[in-house]
């Protein structure tokens, strides 16, 4: 009784679920009314919810109906076969087996309650059942299913074989209908059974029967059982399982599929073409097509003659070759163009001769235009899209050779500066102050010649590279011409703004032969015009000394300015998006002259390099930056990771691994909490030495950063070289008025590539709350800027970071950045 739990488990669940099939709920429902085991169905209150016509005959009533609402007279709940005596006709008591089965009735869980009457047994019937185990155990051990029906089609053998293909045992489907309990392809395997039971001697059959969503495909074999008389008593059938060798060959369809469409998420385009090169079966888009727009047709039908020549230049090379081709193509449709990177394999058939030629093509357009973008941007000023002072110092190189070799007689570099445009920056702000400098490169294009080069140098500085100079009266009429494009009013926002400029100007070959001299001697001539007024220009003169004066004075205090105590940290937070914390903060040094006041880092950085200040400079500011770490952490702060800038010299000369370990032993500070930003430029140096170094800094514990990502080199090849950590994409891909969708775009795609790269992003300049969405879509790791906070001395962060730690959402704060940076600035 206990064996048949399972049965009744099934047979109760297919009562109760809504199937399409009501054929077979019927069935089932049929089975267990005609069951020869009195069975009820009773609830936890011991309540009769259900008896079949075995019950009602058992208890001795008319009708299975009547039983059900009646208390149930025994303990329904024991799962033990128990022996109980009944009260039955005529009075006399007859003693049954009980067992309870939990079950799910009506999705509730009730008891199904199972009877059997107890008969002795016979010594010929245990003969019988000895003889008949004896000959199941030989049934068994057949790895074939053995299943005997007798001439009406109702099981009366049924192997273990066949218990384990159909998952249904011998007392399920003894005396059962074969086909109809099963619900296997009854209308083609019953005509099987009739013409076996008429008399076929052996038939082969072969079916699939769904089971538990899966389909079991079966052999089987079949012959008619006759009796001692030689009638046919029934019939025997052999079962052969292949249902592994067909799962076998789904599983590799299902694989194909899976693979299908992972490959359609892809930036992957893999595609095949015939010896003709028509396509056959393409996946994914190419250039913008669809598989339909693509099959059945080449290249020269869909791009044209030209366009595809190297890319079936490379297919042709791959048939008659026959061997891998890859290469990198531009293509174009409807405008747009398409670059791909695309590896062509030619497939042979048994001869070995081509028949087709398979391709995977990865778009990296994004990439290209990421690496033209950076490219452009590493000789180009990003707010006024001029050359910068790198692409200009390239094409003064040039006319030099150029002269020296063709004798060219004259050509002039203007050195200007524009008249109190801090004090205009100031007052404006600085999106009104770029968007002025902006203007100012136009019109200094506009009145330039196409052969000039006009640049912008730094700050509100620009050079002008002029040629077709015959005389010094040729220059004095162009530095007219750019004091009366300047003269002219200015329109930025809602105000008019009027400027002016002073002019330096170095002639060749008077002034300077080489690159040096004439930027050294025209800028030396911009500071005395400089000095002269507003609107002034001048021609260098050997004289002219006051730049070299106050070139000499201000390296003179910068020796003495870090014993002094004028150097100074400030400290900007840098956020995690993902909970608005201030995580970690960059050091950055300015300089607090007693008679300038405060001097930007450009312009004393370049000056500590060159004079051999910046070793004992920047050790003072990682000593500084790391004593101020565990200062904070002392303090009951939350633990703050640092930024800490370095210079190409720290690590071209001196012992950059020494300093910094003295740095971390001196203040207590942990490796981890440190991170040393980089510049791409010193990434471009993979000598053996910056390898190791860098290495050696990782091994302690120690982070490594690129700074301002985008700006300089941006080769890709050294994220890979590097073991970097962290990209700081530069602020001016994130604020400013020059930021577009192209931008956006590429920060996109940056940080896209740092996550493929395993590395953190964090963006420079965030502003706005816009700015700050947009990076929180892109899943930039972190943020720092004006919006937050601008940079500001050691005390302030310390009370910004109580504030932070004492609010319960530090993005309340960020709202009130401007006020707030400007108490703690105060402060």
């Amino acid at each position: 009784m206990g064996k048949q739990k399972k049965f009744f488990d099934d047979l109760l669940t297919v009562l109760h679920r809504k199937e399409k099939d009501r054929e077979l709920r019927d069935l089932y429902a049929e089975l267990m009314e005609q069951n020869l085991d009195g069975m009820l169905v009773v609830d936890q209150a011991g309540i009769i919810r259900y008896a079949n016509k075995a019950a009602s005959r058992l208890f001795h009533r008319k009708r299975a109906k009547d039983m059900e609402g009646e208390q149930f007279a025994f303990d329904p709940f024991s799962t033990e076969i128990s022996e109980i005596e009944i009260v039955a006709e005529g009075d006399r008591l007859v003693s049954v087996d009980m067992q309870a089965i939990p079950i799910r009735w009506k999705k509730e869980t009730m008891q199904l309650v199972i009877f059997r009457q107890r008969s002795d047994h016979s010594q010929v019937r245990e003969n019988l059942k000895k003889t008949t185990e004896r000959l199941h155990a030989l049934i068994n051990a057949s790895p074939l299913g053995i299943v005997a029906l007798d001439n009406s089609g109702r099981v009366s053998l049924w192997s273990k074989a066949a218990e384990k293909i159909f998952e249904q045992g011998e007392k399920e489907l003894r005396g059962r209908d074969f086909v109809q309990h099963l619900s296997i392809e009854g209308s083609r395997l019953h005509d099987l059974i009739e013409r076996v039971l008429s008399g076929a001697q052996y038939t082969e059959y072969e079916l699939v029967e769904k089971m538990d969503d899966l389909d079991i495909c079966l052999h089987i074999s079949a012959t008619p059982l006759r009796d001692a008389s030689g009638m046919i008593s029934g019939a025997m059938l052999l079962i052969a399982d292949f249902t592994e060798t067909k799962r076998v060959q789904q599983a590799l369809w299902n694989s194909t599929e899976h693979l299908r469409r992972v490959m359609t998420h892809t930036p992957l385009t893999i595609f095949s073409q015939d010896i003709d090169l028509r396509y056959t079966w393409v996946l994914n888009t190419f250039c913008g097509l669809s598989a339909e727009e693509m099959l059945g047709k080449t290249d020269v039908e869909l791009f044209g003659d030209e366009a595809v020549a190297e890319l079936v230049g490379l297919k042709q090379a791959a048939m008659q070759e026959r061997a891998t081709q890859r290469g990198e193509i531009t293509l174009q449709h409807s405008g747009r163009p398409y670059c791909y990177d695309i590896t062509i394999e030619p497939i042979l058939d048994v001869q070995g001769e081509p028949r087709d030629v398979a391709c995977t093509a990865l778009d990296i357009t994004v990439l290209r235009s990421v690496e033209v973008h950076a490219a452009f941007i590493a000789q180009h000023d990003m707010l006024t899209g001029l050359p910068n002072r790198s692409l200009f110092r390239d094409r003064l190189q040039q006319v030099l050779v150029l002269a020296e070799r063709n004798g060219i007689e004259h050509f002039a570099l203007l050195h200007l500066g524009l008249d109190r445009f801090n004090d205009i920056n100031q007052s404006l702000g600085h999106a009104l102050g770029d968007m002025l400098l902006k203007e100012v490169g136009r019109r200094l294009q506009e009145v330039c010649f196409d052969a000039d080069t006009v640049a912008r140098f730094s700050g509100d500085e620009f050079l002008i590279l002029a040629h077709n100079i015959r005389s010094s009266q040729d220059v004095v009429v162009l530095c007219r011409k750019i004091f009366a494009a300047l003269a002219l009013p200015f329109c930025v926002g809602e105000h008019e703004v009027f400027l002016s400029a002073g002019i330096g100007i170095a002639v060749y070959p008077d002034d300077g032969d080489s690159v040096d001299s004439m930027q050294r001697n025209a800028d030396s001539a911009l500071h005395l015009a400089k000095d002269n007024g507003c609107g002034s220009f001048l021609f260098f003169s050997p004289d002219m000394n006051s730049r070299a004066m106050q070139k000499l004075a201000l390296e003179n205090d910068l020796r003495h300015a870090l014993e002094r105590e004028e150097l100074q940290v400030y400290y900007q937070p840098q956020i995690d998006l993902l909970d608005n914390a201030i995580v970690g903060v960059e050091a950055l040094l300015r300089w607090q002259h007693p008679g300038r006041g405060m001097i930007p880092p450009d312009q004393f950085i370049p000056l500590a390099e060159r004079i051999g200040l910046i070793e004992p400079i920047g050790a003072w500011v990682l000593h500084t930056a790391c004593r101020q770490q565990v200062a904070w952490r002392d303090a009951g702060l939350p633990p703050l990771r640092i930024a800490v800038n370095l210079s190409a010299v720290q690590f071209q000369h001196g012992d950059l691994k020494q300093t910094v370990m003295q740095a971390l032993e001196h203040s207590g500070m942990r490796p981890d909490y440190l991170e040393l930003e980089l510049t791409e430029s010193m990434l471009l140096d993979k000598s053996g030495d910056m390898l190791s170094t860098l290495r050696e800094l990782k091994a302690l514990g120690i982070g490594l950063s690129v700074d301002d990502f985008g700006t300089g080199y941006s080769s890709l090849s050294y994220l890979k070289s590097f073991p970097l950590d962290v990209l700081k994409i530069d602020k001016s891909f994130v604020s400013g008025p020059d930021v577009n969708a192209e931008n956006i775009e590429i920060v996109r795609a940056i940080v896209a590539m740092a996550h493929a790269l395993h590395l953190k992003v964090i963006a420079e300049g965030v502003e706005t709350a816009d700015q700050l969405a947009q990076l929180r879509e892109f899943d930039c790791d972190y943020v720092q800027g004006f919006f937050f906070s601008r940079p500001i001395p050691a005390a302030a962060l310390t009370r910004l970071l109580r504030d932070c730690a004492q609010a319960s959402d530090f993005g309340r704060l960020a709202q009130h950045a401007s006020e707030r940076n400007e108490d703690y600035a105060v402060a």
